[in-house]
């Protein structure tokens, strides 16, 4: 009996038949840990903030209620300096390190639209389809910078100016070397600032962010999944096998994890 295999997406839900599950799972993973890396920055910053703050607390109310006979000091309170505790939690700006893991992540969704597309599982069809400009082109200009990219077309003003090839020189510097191109690297803190020096530079030169990248791949996933439930629900004759291909490649190929429960040694 053949497996019944569905997608659904209504633009924010998606709802799949069971045997698609590997697939999703894979891609919910990968989000997570990619959040979680945007995300260490405010929380070590958060945690800081509240050791400085409880620091303070305490030495208020020392000052106000001292304790001569016990003679306590600040450090009874921690097991190690606070100050130094708090330096610990200080943030090292890794802009370059998040963007590099941002674009293994659209080179990962790249890679799921080539093995639907191709309708294959062959890696060497599937690798030279990835080293293949033209598709690597095709793909910017479908997926990242088009008007049906929500983040995209919601900056489109400033976004208009960045092209495909902007796009892959970054890729290219991030991760054979680091360089100053058409479109540079800067962090979300330094927006405003960004955004008056492409004025300046009349967008000879434009700036984008870790969480900006984010944002336009979320894009991409939207339309990728748009994409995938118009083609099931015109009942694409090979719909099916198409995407069952995309299961077995991340089936095979796929870093998966592996967690302690799973590690059982007699």
């Amino acid at each position: 009996m053949q497996e019944q295999t569905h997608i659904v997406f209504d633009g924010k839900k998606v709802l799949v038949s069971p045997n698609l599950m590997p697939v999703f799972s894979f891609l919910v993973h990968i989000e997570n840990e990619i959040l979680g890396l945007l995300g260490v920055r405010h929380q070590l910053e958060s945690a800081r903030k509240g050791i400085l703050g409880s620091l303070k607390l305490i030495v208020h109310l020392m000052e106000k209620y001292p304790i001569e006979k016990d003679n306590l000091k600040i450090e009874s309170f921690y097991e190690e300096d606070p100050q130094l505790l708090a330096e610990k939690l200080s943030y090292v700006q890794i802009t370059r390190s998040e963007m590099i893991v941002l674009f293994s992540n659209l080179e990962t969704i790249m890679a799921l639209n080539a093995i639907y597309e191709l309708n294959s599982v062959d890696e060497t069809l599937i690798r030279n389809r990835l080293m293949d400009q033209k598709y690597v082109k095709k793909f910017l200009n479908e997926y990242v910078l088009n008007l049906r990219n929500p983040f995209y077309r919601e900056n489109i003003v400033r976004l208009k100016f960045v092209t495909n090839k902007d796009i892959r020189d970054l890729r290219n510097s991030l991760t054979h070397f680091f360089s100053v191109r058409g479109l540079v690297l800067a962090d979300e803190s330094q927006a405003e600032l960004a955004r008056k020096m492409e004025g300046k530079l009349k967008n000879k030169i434009n700036f984008i962010s870790p969480k900006e990248m984010y944002e336009l791949l979320g894009g991409v996933y939207k339309l990728l999944l748009i994409r995938w439930n118009d083609d099931y629900v015109q009942g694409i004759n090979d719909f099916n096998e198409r995407i069952h291909n995309v299961r077995a490649v991340i089936e095979r190929d796929g870093a998966m994890l592996v967690y302690t429960k799973d590690l059982k040694v007699d």
